[in-house]
Parts: C-alpha cells; sequence; structure tokens
C-alpha cells in the first residue's frame, strides 16, 4: 500500500512539474513570438491550446499514461501464467497478438484525425472548438453592438451551429473508441476460445483445478487486454495535445529580442527621425506594402501621414517599432533602430492607438505600472490631457479600478489616459494614430 501510495505521488509529481514546464514554455514563446503569428492564427486557436490542450496534458494524458502503465504489468502477469500452465497456448497467442497490434494501428490512423477535428479547426474551419472559442470572444467584445441592433438570436444560432458541429466532432470520437473495444472483445473471445480448445483437446492431461485457472486468467485477460489497447490509443492520441503545445513552445522568438546594444539613458535627447530607402514585405516571396521610403522628420516636427486604406500607415509603424522586419535604414538621434535591443527601443518611444486597452487595476497602475512617479507628476499629467477634473470627480480618484479593457471610461478617455502615460515617459517622440478618431481636436 505504502509503495503504491509513493509511486502515484512520485508520478503525479513529476507530470505536475512537466505540465507546468510545457505551460511556461509555450506562453513565453507566444507572447514574444513575432506579430505576423497573430495575424495568422484566431484567437479561438490560441485559446484552445491554453485551455482544452493544456487541459488534456494535465489531467487526462497522466491519468492514462498511469492506467496503461498498470495494466500492461497486470497483463504480462495474466499472459506468463496462463503459457506456464499450458505452453500450448503460446502458439494462438502470437497471430491474436499480431491482430491486435494491426487493428490498433488501423484505429489511431482514423482516430489522430478524428481527434484533430475535435481539437482544431485546421479542417473544418468554420466549425470546431477554435471556431467556437473565436465566436465567444467576437460577441463578448461586440455584446453592446449585437444589443443595439438586438442581434441575439442570430448570434445565438450561430452559437447553436457551431455547437452541433463541435458535439459531432465528439461523437465521432466516442463511436470510433467504442468500435474499436468491441472488436478487440471479439478477438479475446476468439482468444479465450483457443485457450479452451487447447485445454480439452491436448494430449497433455491438465488436472481440473489447472484448467479451471487457466481459464479464469483467459477470461480476465478480455477485460485486461481490452483496457490496455484502449488506454495505450487514448494515450497516443492524447498526445496529439502535448505535440501541439510543444509546437507552440518551439514558435521562433521575434528579431533576436536580447540581441543589440543598450542606447543612452537619456536616448533620444531630441527625437530626431530618418527613414532611409526602407522596404517592408510581410512574408517572404510577398508584395512589398512599403517601397523605398524615404523621410526626415526634425525634433520637435509634428507629421501627419494619410492615405487611402492598405497604402502603408500601419505598416510603416510596424517598421518604426520593428513589429516586422525591413530592409533599409531608420534612424533616431543617429542610432540605427536594427542595433539596438528591442524592448530598449520600444520602451524610448510611445504610441496611442486608435482603440487603446486598460489593463485591469487601478487607474494608477495603468498610469505607472512600475512605480516612478508621484503622485503629483500623476496629477500633472492628467491636467496636461483636461482629465485631472474627470478623474478627480471619481470617489477613488487615482485608485479606481478599471475594468477589462477599461470599459468604464470611454474611447476617448482611454486615448488621453495613454496619452498622459506617455507624457510621465518624456518620451520624444510620440505616434498616435487616428489622433482625433476619439478625443476632441484641441
Amino acid at each position: 500500500m505504502a509503495a503504491s501510495v509513493i509511486r502515484c505521488l512520485w508520478f503525479k509529481l513529476s507530470q505536475v512539474t512537466a505540465s507546468r514546464l510545457l505551460h511556461d514554455q509555450m506562453f513565453s514563446a507566444v507572447v514574444r513570438t513575432k506579430i505576423l503569428f497573430f495575424d495568422k492564427n484566431p484567437i479561438g486557436r490560441i485559446l484552445n491550446r491554453f485551455s482544452k490542450d493544456v487541459g488534456t496534458m494535465d489531467d487526462q494524458v497522466a491519468f492514462t499514461f498511469f492506467d496503461f502503465f498498470a495494466g500492461i504489468m497486470n497483463f504480462l502477469g495474466m499472459i506468463l501464467v496462463t503459457i506456464l500452465i499450458n505452453p500450448a497456448v503460446f502458439i494462438p497467442t502470437l497471430p491474436l497478438a499480431l491482430l491486435f497490434f494491426c487493428l490498433r494501428f488501423f484505429y489511431l490512423s482514423t482516430s489522430r484525425d478524428v481527434k484533430r477535428i475535435e481539437a482544431t479547426s485546421e479542417l473544418f474551419v468554420f466549425f470546431v472548438v477554435s471556431p467556437l472559442y473565436s465566436h465567444i470572444s467576437a460577441v463578448m467584445q461586440g455584446l453592446t453592438t449585437v444589443r443595439a441592433f438586438s442581434n441575439e438570436r442570430l448570434v445565438l444560432k450561430q452559437f447553436y451551429d457551431r455547437q452541433d458541429v463541435n458535439t459531432s466532432a465528439n461523437a465521432l470520437t466516442y463511436v470510433t473508441a467504442r468500435w474499436f473495444g468491441f472488436t478487440i472483445d471479439c478477438l479475446v473471445a476468439i482468444f479465450i476460445m483457443a485457450v479452451a480448445y487447447a485445454a480439452l483437446y491436448s494430449s497433455i492431461v491438465f488436472q481440473s483445478g489447472d484448467v479451471a485457472l487457466m481459464l479464469m486468467y483467459a477470461i480476465q485477460l478480455t477485460g485486461s487486454f481490452s483496457w490496455v489497447m484502449r488506454q495505450s490509443a487514448e494515450l497516443q492520441n492524447s498526445m496529439i495535445s502535448v505535440e501541439r503545445i510543444s509546437k507552440y513552445a518551439a514558435l521562433p522568438i521575434e528579431a533576436a529580442e536580447r540581441k543589440g546594444m543598450k542606447p543612452p539613458s537619456n536616448w533620444p535627447s531630441n527625437g530626431h527621425l530618418y527613414f532611409h530607402n526602407v522596404s517592408m514585405r510581410y512574408e517572404e516571396n510577398t508584395e512589398l506594402v512599403l517601397r523605398n521610403i524615404e523621410a526626415d522628420i526634425q525634433p520637435k516636427e509634428k507629421v501627419g501621414i494619410v492615405g487611402r486604406t492598405g497604402a502603408g500607415k500601419s505598416s510603416l509603424l510596424r517598421a518604426l517599432f520593428r513589429l516586422t522586419e525591413f530592409d533599409g535604414l531608420i534612424m533616431i538621434d543617429g542610432i540605427s533602430t536594427k542595433s539596438l535591443i528591442l524592448q530598449e527601443l520600444r520602451k524610448r518611444i510611445s504610441i496611442i492607438p486608435q482603440d487603446p486597452v486598460l489593463f485591469i487595476g487601478s487607474l494608477r497602475k495603468n498610469l505607472d505600472p512600475f512605480v516612478e512617479f508621484t503622485d503629483q507628476q500623476l496629477w500633472s499629467a492628467l491636467d496636461q490631457v483636461e482629465l485631472k477634473l474627470a478623474i478627480s470627480e471619481l470617489t477613488d480618484g487615482l485608485e479606481t479600478h478599471t475594468q477589462e479593457g477599461g470599459t468604464n471610461f470611454s474611447v476617448g478617455q482611454r486615448q488621453l489616459i495613454c496619452l498622459a502615460r506617455s507624457l510621465l515617459r518624456n518620451t520624444k517622440i510620440i505616434v498616435i494614430d487616428e489622433a482625433t478618431a476619439n478625443v476632441d481636436p484641441e
């Protein structure tokens, strides 16, 4: 009993350690990978890795492996006892074992694909678990719009359609597993008949007790071998989740983020921005989205970039922040951005996006996440963006709780809060996307 408890505890602890390590590696790789990865993969697929696949790795893989290991030991013991009592039983055992493994190979070749249909949207893009998560995420983000146009029934119908197809994928998994178990039971029944025939018609005379023991073990083999084969197949199917997690854990880190020089502490001191022959494409063998851009922006200049949709305005920002690698040269105060550590470059430039996002926590944490400034400096920054009065009228002031995405503030207020954060950091270059879309021009 003590040995069994120790074995279980050791196995569980080692499994938890391995699962945590894989999860941390996947999370670290995802948050550091190229932005193009998020353009190609919908949010539902990424959530699926961190929810369904991690859950399978934590629970199903561990328990299935433990059951398989215990079952195979029990099964081998039964086989050994049966063969020692009557060696003739070994003759039908070999071809039946071959049949079992052929059946297992045939089942796995089908069940793996069924498992992928159940867990991802790679085969049916609009219908399985990942699109289900994407649909839920999209509805939660656009809940105000859905209610404003009374589209609840349409959204609910779309959810039911995706849920029905997801359920059908689950049904395929269970049906194939039941077929596999039934076929194994039939083959094991044939094995029991062979054992009984060998005991009754063998030239060797057996005692009645030996025959009873041999038949008892043969009957027990029915459940034991069926269980082992099912668990081995289920384990291999469950490892698909580990395979997908490992694939995400091996995602390339963008632009060798730790390589490069660290700029002076006061860089950029002027804010001189120079573009020379800048060209960029999102992927190899695709059209250029920026072609030979030349620009020389002097310190304290305010420059507006205008153009139709697809003209390359956002691509220019991507090149500036090195979200996508480019050809050519971008220099800030005489230092090439390509020569800098990625984090240092992005810390020294501020951006206020068109749809700014605030994090859950206090307003103070959103303005000063690293606790670098005094209350007087925070209020001064809010005063410069004309938010001091609005924030001071709130009951908790700087300690006001910020909801997810900052939804308790208007879009314009969120943009101004981001601007106040940039003023606190005193960056010489501030990039504003759609500067007057949500705030007054003043």
